[in-house]
């Protein structure tokens, strides 16, 4: 394993055979875009810049996590967090001793690699540099969305999908052509020596020299079984679990995007600047011209590239990617890395395939309880079908096959049959339809906007996107039914008001259902208000809960229509089950009040545990007739199974000790001897 490592890190992708050798630390090679001109580093006054307080450091210490593993100091969290106050000052002065003489301890330098990486101790010193070198590092590049504050994915391809609007606009509606690439082992193959050169002319000496010590006099050891391998020191890369490997990477690839707008060759760039005096700026750097200093100068027409890590999407005709294609194989020889062809289409598992997983360990109506189940569907199963719903204008025909596989899943869950109703299961377990969540995910990502940083690239197209409000993607987003809802009421919506127009229009939702005509009359049934149905969660045994369920669902009693066992006369349904076993009666409540006693009741069950002495003593009296009632539907449902297993001799007892719970025992006489 160290040996393979040892190769991935070697440089041999570099493009100058050469630099696989390690230079010295003060080489004044300056022939190449790789070549740093470290002679220009003059530590003149370290004290003046040296910016990390105690009070930073101190603040480290109480962000560190508990019960993680620990580096080759063996030093854990919970250790160091007691001594804060003295370990401070103590690291502070450690620290200006690095930062002066730019060196740091191996142990901080030191990389343990096993099979299933594990990130590094989160007490290490550049955790206190990250902040200072964002601060003095250039800007990025507009059309890098990866490793940037507040940027998500989905913000880029929102981007990418305007892009490709205003392509047709401008091409007389003509589709664009979009290539993706993926860089391979993007982390490993980074040449270390192009950061340096772009960092040296905005950040503070001492702290580039830092950095460079962290990175360039890294040691890597292997751990297999306890087993630690030889140590050997990468010429290429950034290491993984590093805080500061993310943004150097991004600074890596910072001049690619320049590069692609620009439009011209490396090689003839490289063939410019052969004349020019050795005071000269690398060949990357040179890629950038001067409007890009600016990101908001850049007019969107000439963006033809997106940037999401180490992922990019080309846009443009189809000769000019073929032209792209062309500058970022030039660009990969030149700045030492190569393209992955195996990852040109992502492969995503369906919701259902998963479900079906989950399901064969325990997530069906045998296994799980219900309402863990949801749960668990909601966490990881719901994600697959919500990915980029927020920036997707759905048809109907994409909203109901999206309700088809929710409604599959949920099925699934309850043990139902391929046409059952979900509504009833939705609402007991407090899950909004598929349309509902999109509305909700599009009225966030609108709301997140206006949170977005100034230099996003999304904050560049708005201004556009206010100017075609007939076909702009954005615009549509805003027509979503919260965020009319919202801008109704201000212009500038706080959180709490984002909230308070989810929750409205889940109720107008809810209204709207049960006053439909069709499929709604067992929900009509049921509370009016939002959230997890009681019956899911109050201590009750399996088969209760089973039956209050079912009788939620319209399950019990349900089926093809059985003869009454008690009047032997009539077909066992709903409305004949509640007059003949007299739940009107048994439940002491008048007929008039109610057609269905039973779901009158359980819409009343307690949501928390209840302390009026009044309520605890209805529901002792209630709750063990409630469970008598559904075991006899369940008799009822199957008249030829044994009918000794639906008597119980303390019916409803678990949900009764949980209101009531008994005095507990006296205290035995003490007898000193």
């Amino acid at each position: 394993m160290a040996n393979h490592l040892k190769t991935v890190y070697n440089g041999n992708l570099l493009s100058d055979p050469a630099q696989t050798a390690r230079q010295p630390p003060h080489s004044t090679s300056a022939t190449s875009i790789t070549s740093i001109n470290t002679t220009s580093f003059q530590i003149t006054s370290p004290t003046s810049v040296f910016s990390i307080s105690i009070e930073t450091i101190q603040d480290v210490i109480g962000r560190i996590p508990n019960n993680k593993a620990p580096g080759v100091d063996h030093l854990r969290g919970e250790m160091l967090k007691p001594l804060t106050t003295p370990l401070a000052s103590f690291l502070h002065k450690l620290f200006h001793l690095c930062w002066i003489a730019s060196y740091t301890p191996l142990e901080w330098r030191l990389a343990q690699v096993t099979p299933i990486h594990k990130r590094g101790s989160p007490n290490e010193p550049e955790y206190c540099l990250h902040d200072l070198l964002h601060e003095s590092s250039p800007p990025l590049d507009i059309a890098q969305g990866g490793f940037r504050p507040a940027c998500s994915s989905h913000d880029q391809v929102l981007c990418l999908q305007e892009l490709c609007r205003q392509h047709k606009l401008t091409h007389r509606w003509k589709a664009p052509t979009l290539a993706f690439l993926d860089i391979r082992s993007a982390y490993d193959t980074v040449n270390r020596d192009i950061i340096w050169n772009i960092l040296r002319h905005t950040t503070p000496t001492p702290l580039l020299l830092l950095v460079q010590n962290l990175f360039n006099n890294v040691m890597i050891e292997v751990i297999i079984d306890n087993a630690i391998s030889h140590r050997f020191s990468p010429i290429t890369g950034v290491l993984q679990g590093s805080i500061l490997s993310p943004f150097l990477y991004s600074i890596y690839i910072n001049s690619l995007p320049s590069l692609l707008r620009n439009g011209r060759s490396i090689q003839n760039s490289n063939d410019q600047t052969t004349s020019q005096d050795d005071d000269f700026q690398p060949t990357i750097e040179q890629q950038q011209p001067q409007q890009d200093q600016h990101n908001h100068t850049i007019p969107i027409s000439q963006i033809n590239c997106l940037l999401y890590a180490d992922d990019i999407a080309l846009v443009g005709t189809a000769a000019e990617i073929t032209d792209l294609l062309i500058l970022c194989e030039e660009y990969s020889y030149e700045v030492g890395f190569r393209w992955n062809p195996l990852k040109c289409v992502i492969n995503a598992a369906s919701a259902e395939t998963s479900m079906y997983v989950l399901s064969s360990i325990g997530l069906n109506p045998s296994g799980l309880p219900h309402l863990l189940s949801t749960q668990l569907y909601s966490q990881f199963i719901r994600p697959k079908l919500e990915y980029g719903l927020a920036i997707t204008t759905l048809t109907t025909t994409n909203i109901k096959l999206l309700e088809q596989s929710q409604n599959k899943c949920i099925r699934m869950i309850f043990g139902a049959h391929k046409n059952s109703e979900t509504k009833v299961m939705r609402h007991i377990t407090n899950l909004p339809s598929m349309h509902e969540r999109t509305n909700i995910l599009q009225a966030k990502y609108v709301y997140r906007e206006q949170l977005l940083p100034e230099d996003t690239l999304i904050k560049l197209l708005k201004n556009q996107f206010l100017q075609q409000p007939s076909t702009s993607h954005w615009n549509k987003l805003c027509q979503s039914s919260i965020w009319q809802l919202i801008q109704q009421h201000t212009a500038a919506p706080l959180p709490t008001d984002l909230k308070s127009a989810i929750r409205q229009h889940k109720n107008n939702n809810l209204s709207s259902k049960r006053a439909a005509l069709s499929g709604s009359k067992t929900l009509a049934a049921y509370r009016t208000t939002l959230g997890i149905d009681p019956i899911m969660w109050l201590p009750m045994t399996r088969k209760e809960r089973s039956r209050c369920i079912r009788w939620r669902i319209g399950w019990l009693p349900g089926g093809k229509p059985k003869t009454c066992m008690t009047c032997l006369s009539s077909q066992f349904t709903k409305q004949h089950s509640i007059h003949c076993l007299q739940m009107h009666k048994r439940l002491k409540m008048h007929i008039t009040k109610t057609d269905d006693p039973l779901s009158y009741i359980l819409n009343r069950l307690p949501k928390s545990k209840p302390s009026s002495a009044s309520r605890i003593q209805r529901l002792k009296v209630l709750w063990p007739v409630v469970c008598t009632i559904l075991a006899k539907l369940d008799a009822h449902q199957h008249p030829t199974s044994t009918q000794q297993q639906y008597q119980d001799e303390n019916p409803g007892q678990a949900l009764l000790t949980w209101i009531d719970p008994p005095p507990p025992p006296p205290e035995l006489p003490r007898y000193e001897t």
